[in-house]
């Protein structure tokens, strides 16, 4: 029953990778089988729908959400059948690294290190830096979606997806991903592709922060070079605002170094986009998704 499904006033700290306390007014975890009935209830009284995975690449900017978050988490699936590799969007990134490696699955290598899940990576084409130019929109066939407006589900072919860099159709929130279907044709040798892997991690632990509250990158790249070099020339490393605060080891993360609010992230956004834009004329734009900022 849907009652059974729903959980009122629900705390998302530890559903979000910058473990700040936020509540939702409902919460269900959610798949194919009560996907539609939950629809249904956000209709009925009115409520956004915001859809969680990893919470990786999220910010809660309001203490209370008057939404129904709708977490995927139950079911995760993985299946190889000949050049195809299915995946429930659920899967975290992490397992399908592992997965390629042990199936020899050559062009897997550059999510090494990217947090979250299959599901988040294709909603924001994650992937590598624009000059790298790897994005999971290379890899992306089809995905099978639930669509929120016609309560029905379909299939997206990569002409339906609008991908761009760290953006894709499903950031309008008309869908949520369920399955994504990757080219998996090319193969090479397992040790080669471990090797790459360790390559790409080591490089990333030397430019991110260890702190492990964060959300990873705040804002897109821009003409080719990371937000955090604007950032950096603007001085605003260690820059906090309450418990947000600008790392030291890289200038495009937000780090929570307490009991951070998300209005104190939201803020401290807002402060360095005016700082960024004061110096260079440049707008700076975020790749995380951000809730509960409506005026």
């Amino acid at each position: 029953m849907l009652s059974e499904s729903l959980v009122e006033n629900k705390s998302l700290k530890d559903f979000n990778s910058f473990r700040i306390e936020s509540f939702a007014r409902y919460y269900a975890e959610v798949n194919e089988e009560n996907i539609s009935s939950l629809n249904d209830f956000a209709k009925e009284k009115n409520l956004e729908i915001i859809l969680l995975g990893g919470g990786t690449n999220v910010l809660f900017a309001k203490e209370n959400l008057n939404a129904l978050v709708l977490h995927f988490k139950d079911t995760q699936t993985i299946n190889l059948d000949n050049d195809l590799l299915k995946v429930s969007a659920s899967y975290p990134l992490a397992k399908i690294m592992s997965f390629a490696t042990k199936e020899s699955l050559a062009n897997y290598e550059f999510l090494a290190g990217i947090p979250g899940t299959i599901g988040g990576a294709v909603c924001m084409n994650a992937g590598s830096s624009p000059k790298e130019k790897r994005y999971i929109s290379d890899l992306f066939l089809r995905a099978k979606v639930f669509d929120f407006e016609n309560s029905k589900f379909k299939i997206l072919e990569k002409v339906d997806m609008d991908f761009a860099y760290r953006n894709s159709i499903l950031q309008n929130k008309k869908y949520a991903l369920l399955e994504v279907f990757l080219n998996a044709f090319q193969k090479d040798n397992s040790s080669l592709i471990s090797e790459n892997i360790k390559q790409i991690k080591m490089q990333k632990a030397k430019a991110q922060p260890d702190n492990s509250k964060n959300a990873g990158s705040i804002f897109k790249s821009v003409n080719g070079k990371s937000a955090g070099f604007y950032i950096e020339e603007c001085g605003l490393k260690n820059f906090a605002i309450g418990d947000a605060v600008v790392s030291e080891k890289h200038a495009n993360w937000i780090l929570n170094s307490g009991m951070c609010k998300g209005r104190d992230v939201l803020n401290l956004i807002s402060f360095i986009k005016e700082k960024v834009y004061e110096k260079f004329s440049i707008t700076l734009e975020t790749e995380i998704q951000i809730f509960g900022d409506k005026k």
